[in-house]
């Protein structure tokens, strides 16, 4: 390729420089007598081996200057037969010459003379577009070296120089001076094994983040309530700066072999390809020019986006014209369909396999966000070495693993293993931070730090919390702050409630982790409280022992509407205990037994505030039922088919499926023990799952079903509870219902559906003028039926959402208009705001 380069390179020079002998003028047309456009003409010197090359304008003309000498002279033109023929020209001589080309039926079928260079880049890339699956392959796998650095450097306006320098302020922002600082800067090597379309695993070889992050010596506030409908499978979150562009698949996802790139950190939609089924429809597409490489046309074609709202790329990919594959691709994704980044970039080459298969070589990506008057710049370069077949390879769910040394591999390591050489900031940055680790790190600047933090000072009761930490034995707790011990909605009036915890992860990712709380009623003069004990002791398959005891308040629904979340009508006193016992069974599949004995009471002897009648009014009545004791053994199973996951630092990752969750609870009320009064059995199955539609968007869709199988003795604590509906508040459509109104319970058998489907701007953002506003749309439906109870409920909703980025964080906000008809309720329509939040660490919406 580049040998070929340099010859035409060196014939211009040459051509520019010395007189040619002779001109070879010609014109070229088809045997149905119609002008050959933008034939390729060559002619290369028998002597010499020189190369010089040319086009025919629209006409088929072309005009060639040559040293005196022989050439072997060959035309191509998509779809007809190369002509090829042996021409000497003696000096100052001009040639003219007629030439007819032949059709190749069998290389371009349906194939057209070319009216202008439009035609030929569509049919070039029709060709590309038709070859694709056959270019990429499948049922192969390949094995190859890998090599990431990921560079973020933050650009701001030099404010030290405006009080300084009376003409600062004159100069216009683009033109004041500036100041550059390394925000970021991350190394990876790995071996990768992949195989089309989207399978592959990645063996992280050494990691480095240089990032190092300043011990806190101070205390944090958090508040939590126990909220929401209960999972098995463990919460995992870990702090996500959307600064940095994650690949969970070894940086293949950005193949433009794959027809829709699935980048949720990018945009909110698919982005389709240029040589995607559908993309003649998207893109528009023009020829640049055409090179002769290796003896083989590759035709330069210019990629225009139809619809400027829509994900999809602008710039140049270069086709070759034998097997119609993509070599090489220079794009930039519309801004319009950016989420959180200004702009996004990548350069890709494709490099062809022995088996014929075109991969992935080498890419970089770039990408900035303006914040204030900074620039965040960031660059991505990623390298692929050492590709090899590899059919032996088995896959399996795990995606990533990361080597017991990942993150051990000193600066000797990385000197003799970096494929790319750093910046001179870069190696700045690295000097800095390594002297940074060298300070965080150290026992005596742990020791400063516990020592700040365990320090009492006065606002640490009020606001920030009492803590006591210990970095050498690697253990904290934490006592709650003065502002968390208030709550003035507690049952029966104002309680004071002191709560703490305390936690210890051992070396071998052991973690020991308790929880409690106590808290007085003044109206009642009431001590309540309860305390929990767990132990994760198998990290990898989550094995955890967790213990329950109290009596305290205990919420009936504990995923009520907000309006009657505090209300009285929501809670009973409970004296329990409890022990539950949690683990992964196989890859994806998570159980959890909980034993729970527990003496119900109820409420309504108690005092309460007029002020919280005013408040919750009707709803705010306590449930009255006569006491009893329970014994209750509860399974759940939760199946999560295909999860993939990564192993990090003795630590299971869980990344998520494509494929459904199933999930299972089977509750045995046991008559007799330990004098329990209740007797039922009850089993409810669900499934639920997110699924990508392409350019539709994407859809969320949930389905479930229980009974009450067995209800000898069933109390009204124990009935299945639904979610109320709130007022303007638009909940989570996949887990509530929007105008179910009051909280809802039965003892009898249900049916519950809930659908939510994001549009994505699929129309509105072809519409002029709208699309600048950046709205999509989103609808959805729900229903639940009790057979027994003559009840069915069914509802709709409609609206539009608009997302917005505040600094690193991304939120969606939505107006939606509802509309519902049931068997007690009249149908109506009700307008509601919603609030969604993207989790960068799992890289989805909540809803």
């Amino acid at each position: 390729m580049i040998r070929a380069y340099c010859l035409l390179f060196i014939s211009f020079i040459h051509l520019a420089v010395f007189s040619q002998d002779f001109t070879l003028i010609g014109n070229i047309r088809s045997e149905n007598d119609e002008p050959a456009s933008f034939a390729t003409v060559v002619a290369t010197s028998t002597r010499t081996g020189e190369v010089y090359g040319t086009h025919c304008d629209e006409e088929g003309h072309f005009k060639l200057r040559l040293q005196e000498g022989t050439y072997t002279f060959t035309i191509h033109l998509v779809g007809y037969h190369d002509f090829t023929t042996e021409i000497k020209g003696s000096d100052l001589e001009v040639i003219h010459r007629d030439f007819l080309l032949e059709e190749n039926a069998a290389e371009f079928n349906d194939v057209m003379v070319y009216a202008d260079k439009k035609n030929l880049a569509r049919d070039v890339m029709k060709n590309a577009i038709e070859a694709r699956a056959k270019n990429r392959g499948k049922d192969f796998t390949m094995t190859y070296d890998g090599y990431m650095k990921n560079s973020i450097i933050r650009t701001a306006p030099d404010t030290t120089v405006a009080g300084k320098d009376s003409t600062y302020l004159a100069l216009k922002e683009r033109d004041r001076p500036k100041i550059t600082n390394q925000l970021y800067l991350i190394e990876s090597l790995s071996k990768v094994h992949f195989s089309p379309p989207s399978r592959c695993h990645e063996e992280i070889l050494a990691y480095q983040d240089f990032k190092v992050t300043r011990p806190s010596e101070g205390h944090s506030m958090s508040m939590s309530i126990e909220y929401g409908e209960p999972d098995i499978i463990p919460q995992q979150h870990e702090a996500v700066n959307n600064y940095q562009l994650k690949s969970r698949s070894g940086y293949n996802e950005f193949s433009l072999y794959n027809r829709l790139l699935d980048l949720p950190s990018v945009s909110e939609k698919m982005i389709l390809s240029p040589i995607g089924a559908g993309a003649m429809l998207s893109y528009q597409f023009d020829l640049d020019e055409i090179d002769i490489i290796d003896s083989t046309r590759v035709y330069k074609i210019k990629v225009t986006p139809l619809f400027k709202s829509e994900p999809l790329f602008s710039g140049i990919v270069h086709i070759r014209s034998d097997d119609w594959a993509l070599i090489y691709a220079d794009l930039r994704l519309n801004d319009e369909a950016l989420i959180f980044y200004d702009n996004f970039h990548l350069v890709q080459y494709y490099d062809q396999l022995l088996s014929g298969q075109y991969t992935l070589a080498d890419q970089s990506l770039d990408y900035s966000i303006k914040e204030g008057h900074a620039q965040i710049n960031a660059d991505i370069d990623i390298l692929h070495s050492n590709r090899t077949l590899d059919s032996l390879f088995k896959f399996d769910q795990e995606s990533v693993i990361y080597t017991e040394d990942a993150y051990d591999q000193d600066s000797a390591y990385w000197d003799e293993h970096r494929f790319l050489a750093l910046t001179e900031n870069e190696l700045k940055y690295v000097s800095r931070q390594d002297s940074l680790q060298a300070l965080y790190g150290s026992e005596e600047y742990y020791h400063k730090v516990d020592s700040t933090y365990n320090q009492l000072k006065f606002m640490d009761f009020i606001l920030y919390g009492v803590g006591y930490r210990n970095r050498e034995k690697n253990y904290e707790f934490f006592l709650n702050p003065l502002i968390m011990q208030l709550n003035p909605v507690g049952i029966g009036g104002y309680r004071h409630r002191l709560g703490g915890s305390f936690q210890k992860e051992f070396p071998n990712a052991y973690l020991l982790e308790t929880d409690g709380m106590i808290d007085y009623g003044f109206r009642n003069e009431d001590v309540r409280g309860k305390v929990g004990l767990g132990l994760t002791y198998v990290p990898k398959k989550f094995v955890r022992t967790f213990i329950r005891v109290g009596d305290y308040y205990d919420m009936i629904n504990t995923y009520a509407s907000l309006g009657s979340l505090f209300s009285r009508s929501n809670y009973v006193r409970t004296q329990t205990i409890s022990i539950a016992q949690r683990m992964e069974l196989v890859n994806g599949l998570f159980a959890e037994v909980t034993f729970d004995y527990s003496d119900q009471k109820p409420i309504n002897n108690m005092e309460g505030d007029k002020w919280s009648q005013r408040l919750f009014g009707d709803v705010n009545t306590p449930i009255s039922f006569d006491r009893y004791t329970k014994s209750e053994i509860r399974l759940d199973l939760k199946y999560k088919i295909g999860q993939k996951y990564e192993i990090r630092k003795n630590k299971k990752i869980l990344l998520g499926s494509r494929y459904p969750d199933i999930t299972m609870t089977y509750r045995k009320g046991i008559p007799g023990l330990l004098r329990s009064e209740v007797n039922f059995d009850y089993i409810e199955l669900k499934a639920k799952n997110e699924t990508e539609l392409g350019r539709l968007g994407n859809m969320e869709w949930s389905v479930m079903a229980g009974t009450f199988f067995n209800k000898t003795n069933l109390r009204l604590l124990e009935h299945r509870y639904f979610r109320g509906s709130d007022p303007i508040f638009f909940s989570d459509p996949l887990l509530s219902f929007q105008l179910l109104g009051p909280t809802l319970s039965t003892p009898n058998t249900y049916l519950r559906g809930n659908y939510f489907h994001h549009f994505n701007g699929i129309v509105l953002n072809k519409i002029p003028l709208i699309r600048k506003l950046k709205l999509t749309e989103a609808a959805g439906c729900a229903f639940l039926s009790i057979p027994s109870q003559d009840f069915h409920h069914a509802e709709f909703y409609a609206g539009i959402e608009r997302t917005f980025r505040i600094r690193e964080e991304i939120f969606r906000l939505g107006i939606y208009a509802c509309t519902a008809d049931s068997s007690w309720n009249k149908a109506r329509i009700e307008f509601k705001i919603g609030l969604n939040f993207f989790d960068a660490f799992h890289k989805k919406w909540q809803y």
